[in-house]
């Protein structure tokens, strides 16, 4: 974006007479920052070629960084670039019902600690009812789409700029995002440890060919893995992809 002097003296936010060049100059280019940067804001929301958020379906294995990221990420769009969006899960709905079916308090299934330790009772953690009852029970007994299904209702009904999906796992999630003009980013942390449940189908990751991006998440740094997602977002929002 080119804009002269002249296109902006009408706005200019001091009375030309009474200050010296330099300052003129720091304080035109102090508003023209301001006004370019209101310009990509608005640019960002207003996208004209979408009709919808921009969804970011988010893989990788449990550990590996994805909720955080997209978080740090989403809080950066709202506080940043004035940007409304939100984080969702196709497993949001499941552990809704996982909670009910098992009688297990619905933080249990959230919290990094608790979502590992065996319920007595049933002899699973509640990680294993959510797997057991989201592809054993739902995915293969009644339709393999029903969580995306469940919540494409959610995300059509939200009123956001941009949608993180934070566990794609299948490839017909993967897809979903895609056919939705999103974008699937691989969050891949270094060393990372495997859970005692990885060998789950919902561990086994999407194809390579549906993956967009691989982020790398460093130990320790997340930081560098939520600037990368975040440039990732943003070159979509302004349609700047190659």
């Amino acid at each position: 974006m080119t804009v002269s002097t002249d296109e902006h003296d009408n706005l200019m936010p001091f009375p030309a007479e009474v200050k010296s060049d330099s300052q003129k100059q720091k304080d035109y280019d102090f508003f023209l920052e301001k006004v370019i940067k209101a310009e990509e804001d608005i640019n960002l929301r207003r996208n004209k070629k979408r009709t919808g958020p921009l969804i970011i379906g988010v893989n990788g294995i449990a550990g590996a960084g994805k909720d955080t990221i997209s978080n740090m990420v989403l809080l950066s769009l709202q506080q940043d670039h004035k940007l409304k969006g939100a984080c969702f899960a196709f497993a949001d709905n499941l552990k809704k019902a996982a909670s009910i079916i098992f009688n297990v308090p619905l933080v249990d299934f959230y919290d990094r600690d608790k979502k590992e330790v065996k319920v007595p009772h049933w002899d699973m953690s509640p990680r294993e009812m959510a797997q057991q009852l989201g592809t054993e029970a739902c995915r293969r007994g009644i339709r393999d789409d029903i969580w995306i299904k469940s919540l494409q209702s959610t995300i059509a009904t939200a009123e956001v700029d941009v949608a993180f999906v934070t566990d794609v796992r299948f490839d017909n999630e993967a897809q979903f995002v895609k056919d939705m003009d999103g974008v699937t980013v691989n969050i891949n942390r270094d060393k990372q440890e495997k859970i005692a449940t990885s060998g789950h189908a919902s561990e086994a990751g999407i194809s390579a060919a549906l993956t967009d991006y691989t982020v790398l998440n460093v130990t320790g740094n997340a930081f560098v893995a939520a600037a990368e997602l975040q440039r990732i977002v943003l070159l979509h929002l302004r349609k700047e992809v190659p």
